[in-house]
């Protein structure tokens, strides 16, 4: 964020990165509704009419699926491997802001310094969470976007 810095700009950074994964969320359940129904019809054609299916749209289906998938859980466990270390940073800050405020005087600069340092590696732990969902959903996201606008400009 340009206008905010420090623990403040990056729990902003935390809050839009929570709306953008809402919105591709949405976007991927519109998207997939859309696929849906389009291979709904499909499906149907070919068994009615299997010698004039259009069996290459059938001969996706599966295969984008693995890839998409497979593809979400590796990137889910490289995001959370990173998660996993930034919550071990905050867990380590936060026992030594506990440990050091049993010397600093109550509302001194050293206490204010710890308070926002525990603050600001909260936010980069709540960021490193939020980046292992939209690691999640990013290929499966893409991969359904573009079978909608495929099948809705093949329908169309």
């Amino acid at each position: 964020m340009w206008w905010l810095n420090g623990t403040a700009g990056q729990m902003a950074d935390a809050w839009f990165g929570m709306v953008r994964t809402g919105i591709a969320a949405a976007e991927t359940m519109v998207a997939a509704g859309t696929v849906i129904g389009h291979r709904t019809a499909l499906i149907a054609d070919a068994m009615q009419r299997p010698w004039a299916a259009d069996h290459r749209e059938l001969g996706r289906m599966v295969p984008e699926k693995v890839m998409a998938f497979g593809q979400s859980g590796s990137n889910v466990m490289q995001a959370l491997i990173q998660s996993q270390r930034e919550l071990e940073r905050y867990c380590g800050d936060v026992g030594a802001c506990a440990r050091d405020m049993a010397f600093a005087a109550p509302g001194s600069l050293p206490m204010a310094r710890l308070i926002d340092g525990a603050m600001a590696q909260s936010a980069r732990a709540a960021t490193s969470g939020l980046a292992a969902v939209d690691a999640a959903l990013a290929p499966i996201h893409k991969r359904a976007v573009a079978n909608a606008r495929r099948l809705t400009r093949k329908a169309g």
